[in-house]
């Protein structure tokens, strides 16, 4: 973990970017204090997602917004990636996911088009139960976005 630290730093260059690893559930981070909350392929590891989005609620600024990067069940046929997955995974729906972001306190929680260039480069190419689903969109990969109020 302390590499991809390392490694998140030289790549943001100089600038007002501060990266931390902690628990979801328990920033080391004061009240109110962050304009962005990026979470990149996270939130279906998570095992309290109403938690995550009251933490990242109680550290953003008002008016700051939360990013989520991940690839969402299309709510129909079975993920062939629960079987692959790392531990614990849930398959979230778009829907799933916005009601806990909302719940949680967050406004105008919506979903937006990947950001990628493409899925191979941005998710784990090396797994094929995952290509698979991405492939034939059992998983949809996504941007959420959601605001403090």
């Amino acid at each position: 973990l302390p590499r991809l630290l390392s490694i998140a730093h030289d790549r943001a260059g100089v600038g007002c970017v501060r990266f931390v690893a902690a628990d979801v559930a328990a920033l080391p981070i004061a009240d109110g204090t962050i304009d962005q909350v990026w979470c990149l392929g996270v939130v279906g590891h998570l095992p309290d997602l109403l938690g995550f989005g009251r933490e990242a609620v109680r550290v953003l600024r008002p008016g700051g917004v939360i990013l989520v990067t991940e690839a969402l069940w299309d709510g129909i046929r079975l993920p062939r990636f629960a079987r692959s997955a790392p531990s614990p995974w849930h398959a979230l729906t778009q829907n799933v996911l916005l009601s806990f972001l909302e719940a949680s306190g967050l406004i105008e929680a919506r979903i937006l088009p990947w950001p990628g260039a493409g899925i191979a480069g941005s998710l784990d190419a090396d797994d094929a139960l995952l290509r698979r689903d991405l492939a034939d969109r059992r998983l949809v990969p996504v941007l959420v976005a959601a605001r403090r109020p």
